[in-house]
């Protein structure tokens, strides 16, 4: 039920993005804020910020052999055509909590040192 106007001011007002990599993601990049974002099946090389300047984004993905399966360059489809149709998205379930606040700790404490 938010309109993107009033999703756009609560990104800029936020200190940072957590969340998924997406259209969200991509408005934080262009409102200059740091993201730190969680990866699946998509493509970072292609779509995430952590490349052009790491030490104002994260992504957070576990290696598997079957990623990205969801990529308009070269997808991986040696577990499916699709990645509507993965039947456990372990890409995703293999992001345990525990990894995902290690990360989040040291990403933050390097841009909000102490």
């Amino acid at each position: 039920k938010t309109g993107i106007p009033e999703v756009i001011q609560f990104i800029r007002n936020a200190e940072m993005f957590i969340g998924l990599d997406g259209g969200l993601m991509h408005i934080a990049a262009f409102a200059g804020k740091p993201t730190f974002t969680l990866w699946g099946a998509s493509d970072f090389n292609i779509y995430g910020y952590e490349k052009i300047n790491p030490s104002m984004h994260k992504i957070v993905y576990r290696e598997i052999s079957c990623r990205p399966c969801n990529s308009w360059i070269i997808p991986n489809v040696t577990r499916v055509k699709n990645p509507m149709d993965c039947p456990d998205h372990i890409c995703m379930q293999n992001l345990s909590p525990d990894f995902v606040f290690h990360e989040f700790r040291n990403f933050y404490f390097k841009l909000f040192p102490a």
